[in-house]
């Protein structure tokens, strides 16, 4: 009976003792199975370059539908909240501490200013006939000698009268635009110009304004054959592209423009049958007129986690020595071993403080805790531009006996990397 009773106490005294091991064993299990779990992670994405521009496949996988649809970011779709989202719909990875620059199509809208222009010369316009310049007297340089108004035969002066017998009906508040044939330096040229009825009198309507700094400027019948030849049909079209030829025209006529200047060119426009006032805007960039686009290429900044295993956008900050020495409220921190290890320090937990001529090394020190701190998830407080921080690190240097190794504290302040 007491030999049944120690086999008893042996068999109790064995399952105990296992405990210990099972306890292994399953963290044994936890690990080998996140390790499983990060590798097929891992396995069905790519790592992305530092540098990518978004392909028109990329937004289609934006879990954002404006994104998706219009294949641009926007002001009510913004980048920095989208793409970091398509990045990761896209399966694809980088490497933590890391800036990564992804270039992206921006939709900036039009120009509002441009429709009420084109509205203003679409009107239905009345063509002057060779009888209209007779009815305005036909004597020695009069209208009616040659059918045409000039420098010294004033619209101002001949319109008016024109147009309260023509439209004697007029209320006020009754816009028209007229074309008229115009000589001036020897050459004759048509000008469409509209004219308002105040109830009293016809005066000519001011154009819609254009922004500040953008000239205003409508094409005459000499434009158009400056650009054309003579015997064209005066306007531009799909066959006579506006984006060919203005650029040229501007250059011809205003061949002294600065970098930046602006011009609000008017022109007509044949299209389906029908010609139509169309307006341009143009600027002055590196020596050529280019037309305005609502779409232009910008870049933004995203980091990858490690911890999240996911993608997010990354202010243009950058961390370099400060003159200061007292830093702003709540920014102190020490590198932890995990920061040590994002830049590849992760050894021995410190850096290198002076490089082999023995200069100081605080530059490319401040470089890499910059690193650190962008990707950094234990910051007591968020990186701002202004903050000044006072950040503690380990060094060595086993060249110098006058500086052994030990623990320094470096002061940066955060600017924005553009």
């Amino acid at each position: 009976m007491k030999k049944l009773f120690y086999i008893a106490s042996l068999f109790v005294f064995v399952l105990s003792s296992c405990s210990p091991m099972s306890d292994i064993y399953d963290d044994l299990d936890v690990l080998q199975a996140e390790k499983e779990a990060t590798a097929k992670f891992y396995n069905v994405r790519t790592e992305i370059d530092t540098e990518y521009t978004l392909t028109e496949d990329d937004y289609t996988v934006s879990p954002n539908e404006n994104v998706a649809n219009y294949k641009s970011f926007s002001e009510d779709d913004q980048a920095k909240e989208n793409i970091p989202a398509l990045l990761d719909a896209k399966m694809v990875y980088g490497q933590p501490g890391v800036d990564y620059t992804i270039t992206y199509n921006y939709y900036k809208g039009s120009l509002s200013y441009l429709s009420g222009i084109e509205e203003f010369y679409n009107r239905e316009v009345y063509t002057l006939t060779d009888a209209d310049y007779e009815s305005m007297k036909t004597d020695a340089g009069d209208p009616g000698e040659h059918h045409n108004l000039a420098y010294n035969l004033l619209p101002a002066d001949y319109l008016p009268p024109f147009l309260m017998a023509k439209y004697p009906e007029a209320v006020a508040g009754t816009e028209q635009a007229i074309s008229y044939k115009y000589y001036s330096n020897y050459v004759t040229s048509v000008v469409n110009s509209v004219w308002s009825y105040d109830g009293t009198a016809w005066a000519e309507a001011p154009a819609p304004s254009v922004p500040t700094g953008v000239d205003l400027l409508i094409l005459g019948s000499e434009d158009y054959d400056t650009m054309l030849g003579t015997g064209n049909y005066g306007n531009l079209s799909s066959n006579d592209s506006p984006d060919h030829y203005l650029p040229i025209l501007l250059s011809i006529k205003d061949p002294f423009a600065i970098e930046g200047d602006k011009k609000c060119v008017v022109y007509k426009y044949y299209s389906s049958g029908v010609t139509t006032s169309k307006a341009n805007e143009y600027t002055y960039t590196n020596g050529v007129w280019t037309n305005y686009s609502s779409n232009e290429d910008r870049t933004l900044s995203v980091a990858w986690s490690n911890e999240t295993r996911q993608w997010a956008y990354q202010p243009p900050f950058k961390l370099t020595v400060s003159t200061e020495t007292t830093a702003t409220e709540g920014c102190v921190y020490t590198l932890t071993h995990a920061d040590y290890d994002l830049t590849g320090h992760g050894s021995y937990d410190n850096f290198a403080y002076y490089d082999n001529d023995n200069n100081p090394t605080d530059e490319y020190i401040a470089a890499e805790i910059s690193k650190m701190m962008k990707a950094s998830s234990t910051l007591p407080v968020a990186l701002e531009a202004g903050q000044v921080w006072a950040v503690t690190f380990d060094y060595y240097d086993s060249e110098s006996e006058l500086r052994p190794n030990g623990t320094n504290t470096i002061y940066l302040v955060v600017g924005l990397d553009e």
